[in-house]
């Protein structure tokens, strides 16, 4: 069960969510700006877990059978509604979380994220950590 920003988890236990964060900020004009970064300048845009799972048109179906088809919650959120969530986490996006006591506790980091080249390598990773 794969939730996206915004949605909620109340049918799920906490302990068995996976928080991804985009190195990005939620809002239409964010999301133009983006966008228009990653079509002007592509090898600056700051942000692999974007680039690997969004295309410029919207997310990436082998991204988005993969995460329906895993046993795990999987929550992705924008830097900002990490934040507003969890006031005082270190955050390096972008990077992934498993929810453990309440508490986020990052199971792939930013360098890890960031070093990734296909999003074939990603899946491998999710799966390793997926509960």
């Amino acid at each position: 069960m794969a939730l996206t920003s915004g949605e909620s988890m109340d049918t799920a236990p906490e302990q068995d969510t996976l928080i991804f964060v985009y190195n990005a900020d939620s809002g239409l004009l964010n999301m133009i700006k983006d966008g228009f970064h990653k079509v002007v300048s592509p090898s600056t845009y700051p942000c692999r877990l974007c680039d690997l799972t969004w295309s410029i048109i919207g997310e990436r179906k082998r991204w988005r059978v993969f995460v329906d088809n895993l046993p795990a919650v999987m929550e992705f959120l924008h830097r900002d509604e990490f934040e507003q969530r969890y006031p005082g986490v270190p955050l390096r996006p972008p990077n992934a979380y498993r929810i453990a006591d309440d508490r986020p506790i990052e199971v792939i980091g930013r360098d890890a994220m960031q070093s990734f080249s296909s999003l074939a390598e990603l899946q491998v990773a999710v799966r390793a950590i997926a509960p």
